[in-house]
């Protein structure tokens, strides 16, 4: 379950009706894990840790996460629970896929070393297109682009290695 903080915020009268909404919707008893999709800047760190430990205290979720959040506002809200006696997220749900690793495998590396947050990824197989480069380069890079995929998070990246996709080959 995700939350989206553009709607109304992530107050804590927000995130428990949003978990109780969610929870009829899906006619369960508890979730697994919820995702709180992107940091509220209006709304204080510790309404937000405070609000998510309510919910796993009564048994509406097991644990939760976070997704889009940088390493700074992940470990924000690590130190607030560590200072409030709260449940810390356990997850950050990144974007991951051949053409986008900076953020995994460069900015939160020491972050789930440090404080253990899992990863849990989302897109992995956005740029799966370039499987099909093998045949005809340049009408599946057409195609994915005429499709409107979302081409990267590194344009610099994401044009070097079309170069060397799409490069003929050297014998």
């Amino acid at each position: 379950i995700r939350f989206r903080c553009e709607e109304r915020g992530l107050s804590r009268k927000y995130i428990i009706e949003c978990v109780k909404a969610s929870l009829q919707r899906l006619q369960l008893e508890y979730i697994d894990v919820v995702i709180i999709h992107r940091v509220d800047s209006s709304c204080p760190m510790e309404e937000i840790v405070r609000a998510m430990t309510q919910v796993i205290h009564t048994g509406m979720a097991m644990y939760w996460g976070t997704s889009k959040w940088t390493p700074v506002e992940i470990m924000e809200a690590y130190s607030n629970c560590r200072q409030f006696n709260c449940i810390t997220p356990i997850t950050e749900q990144a974007e991951y896929h051949f053409f986008c690793r900076d953020k995994p495998e460069l900015y939160m590396q020491e972050l789930y070393n440090k404080i253990g947050v899992g990863l849990m990824t989302w897109s992995p197989l956005t740029m799966s297109f370039y499987k099909a480069l093998g045949k005809n380069p340049e009408e599946s890079l057409a195609l994915a682009l005429r499709s409107s995929m979302k081409v990267c998070c590194n344009l610099h990246s994401y044009a070097f290695t079309l170069l060397m996709l799409c490069a003929p080959e050297k014998k």
